[in-house]
């Protein structure tokens, strides 16, 4: 009997192996049938997102932000929910005048369209006038070839390009039956920025006192808005961006001789709070998804993120008609607003949360960017749904994608190069389970956000995806939604090879 042993520990193990994907088998199966409650129409999920829209910029600190707010917890205590509001200290910046004038003081002086960047500055009313020093894209190898200490840097800052090819290479699973998007290939809005943060130490480190940033291949959005980064770090180079062809006439201007410039960049910086609110619906379980996006945005963005409180306040209408008895598990509805200034009441609420709302939450799901393709085509923008890696939420997922013709959707795991690019990365980075919607259009952190870019064909769909996924999830344990692919992985191996290895052992001790 005792070679039979090893053999019937390996058959165990192996069958341990399989029973996770178990309920996979099921997935193909109907979803939960009966009655099901109306989801909100388009134009009740497009005109909540207009309401938003209509604040303005509605950045952190300011009149517009603290209006949708009250929109907001208004909205939700007229749908029944009490609203709890969080409020969180951060480093408010305003921009009060910038430009930026080439040759100065002369007849040929030019002023040339410029935006700033965000969080840098200031400089005196008047500016700064002084030298320009081309450093082509500002690598550390040009800054010790040339003197900028008191000068103004001249920078180019490359765009990132991506294709839908590229963005498959990191994906579970990329939907797109039509082939709309074989030939996207177009910058990724927060392209820039990379280059920008690895540069701009350097500003500092050789004593430059501004600095100019071209946007190379920035698409003509109307007039230059850029708004990043959004990280709400004080940097105190005063910066300025503009367009390539003016970025151009300077370059050819500088080959020519010297060229001295005016970088005007007048702001103000104080304390001020930004808030979460968020309410509870309960369910027979205290097992809760918390069902989130950010209210805060660099402009009145109607993607960014109109379309993201519009789909979450669809959702709370919805839930609101279940009696409790028909709620499986707890929902907690999340607004969070500092996104665009480094998340900061993202992390607090962690901190506020993590032995409650969070140590009870199955999945944060984040809903963000509901956008077009302008200027490129017709069709929606690309679109990314970043989740833990696990395969019964994927198999659910990859089935409502397929079901409401989600298409141009990739479904990434949370454990790339990638990350979790959305409002929902705070939690992501701490370990929490996510589930996270999100798209990157070139115009994201553009006024060129306006409600002609949100595809209103789109809202219903993807309310109803969610909708359903989250009543599929609920057909499931909890332990088959909390493990992860990549940690059982490493378990299974384990527990596969260490009865193999003993068994060999054991056939050379015999």
């Amino acid at each position: 009997d005792t070679p039979k042993r090893p053999v019937i520990k390996v058959l165990l193990v192996l069958l341990a192996c399989l029973m996770p994907l178990i309920p996979l088998i099921f997935l193909t199966g109907p979803g939960a049938e009966g009655e099901k409650n109306d989801i909100p129409a388009e134009e009740e999920i497009f005109a909540y997102i207009e309401d938003i829209y209509n604040f303005g910029a509605r950045r952190a600190g300011t009149s517009a932000y603290e209006e949708s707010l009250d929109y907001i917890v208004n909205q939700m205590e007229a749908l029944g929910y009490d609203t709890v509001v969080e409020r969180t200290p951060f480093d408010f910046w305003e921009a009060k005048k910038w430009n930026l004038v080439v040759h100065p003081d002369t007849d040929d002086a030019l002023k040339m369209e410029s935006f700033y960047l965000p969080y840098t500055g200031p400089t005196k009313p008047g500016g700064i006038t002084t030298e320009i020093v081309c450093l082509g894209e500002g690598t550390a190898e040009e800054f010790y070839e040339k003197d900028v200490e008191g000068k103004i840097a001249l920078i180019e800052l490359p765009a990132t390009i991506i294709s839908w090819d590229e963005l498959k290479i990191f994906s579970y699973f990329a939907y797109d039956p039509d082939n709309t998007a074989a030939e996207y290939r177009q910058p990724y809005p927060i392209g820039w920025l990379a280059p920008f943060l690895e540069v701009y130490p350097r500003l500092e480190e050789h004593g430059a006192a501004g600095a100019i940033f071209i946007l190379q291949d920035y698409p003509d959005l109307g007039p230059l808005s850029y708004y990043a980064p959004y990280d709400g770090v004080l940097r105190p180079v005063p910066c300025l961006y503009i367009r390539e062809e003016d970025g151009n006439i300077i370059k050819e201007e500088l080959g020519e001789g010297k060229v001295e410039v005016t970088l005007t960049l007048e702001a103000e910086t104080s304390r001020r709070t930004a808030a979460n609110a968020y309410a509870i619906l309960p369910g027979r379980s205290e097992a809760n998804y918390v069902i989130s996006s950010h209210f805060d945005s660099p402009w009145a963005s109607a993607v960014e993120d109109s379309s993201g409180v519009g789909l979450v306040l669809a959702l709370a209408e919805y839930y609101a008609q279940l009696p409790e008895a028909e709620r499986e598990r707890t929902l907690v509805f999340l607004f969070t607003g500092s996104h665009m200034v480094g998340e900061p009441t993202n992390y607090d609420f962690i901190e506020r949360h993590e032995e409650d709302l969070l140590a009870d939450m199955l999945y944060y799901i984040c809903l963000e960017h509901v956008a077009d393709n302008y200027p490129y085509s017709n069709y929606v923008e690309p679109r990314g749904i970043f989740i833990q890696e696990n395969p019964v939420v994927a198999s659910l997922l990859a089935k409502q994608l397929e079901k409401y013709n989600l298409y141009r959707t990739v479904m990434f795991p949370t454990g790339t190069t990638l990350g979790v690019p959305s409002d929902a990365g705070p939690k992501a980075r701490q370990g929490y389970p996510v589930i996270s919607l999100i798209s990157g259009p070139v115009y994201l952190f553009d006024a060129a956000d306006t409600l002609e870019r949100v595809p209103r064909d789109q809202l219903v769909p993807l309310s109803a995806a969610f909708i359903e996924l989250i009543e599929e999830l609920n057909r499931y344990p909890e332990f088959l939604l909390r493990f992860r692919v990549n940690t059982v992985a490493i378990l299974l191996v384990v527990f596969l090879f260490t009865p193999l290895a003993l068994f060999g052992f054991q056939g050379r001790n015999d």
